[in-house]
């Protein structure tokens, strides 16, 4: 991509119905948006992703939600996401 990201990597703690339990987003270090999004199974192997082709901003984000969320290690109940910046 030639728009600068973040990649997180996420390792869900189930199964998906297409047997995904891997993933791994790019999101625009400016605004937060999810630009690309694949999902993986156990092998690694691509089962289906999501790309954003065009988006439009009207109004700026507060970059401090961003930042506070990509500081290490998310977790919630289901998802653990490891933070990586490339």
């Amino acid at each position: 991509m030639d728009i600068d990201c973040v990649k997180i990597i996420g390792v869900m703690g189930f199964t998906g119905k297409t047997h995904e339990n891997n993933f791994i987003l790019f999101v625009d270090k400016s605004t937060g948006i999810i630009l690309k999004s694949e999902y993986l199974d156990m092998n690694g192997k691509i089962i289906y992703s999501m790309t954003t082709e065009a988006i439009k901003i009207d109004e700026s984000l507060d970059n401090s939600i961003l930042k506070r969320l990509l500081k290490g290690i998310v977790r919630t109940n289901k998802v653990v996401i490891y933070i990586k910046e490339d």
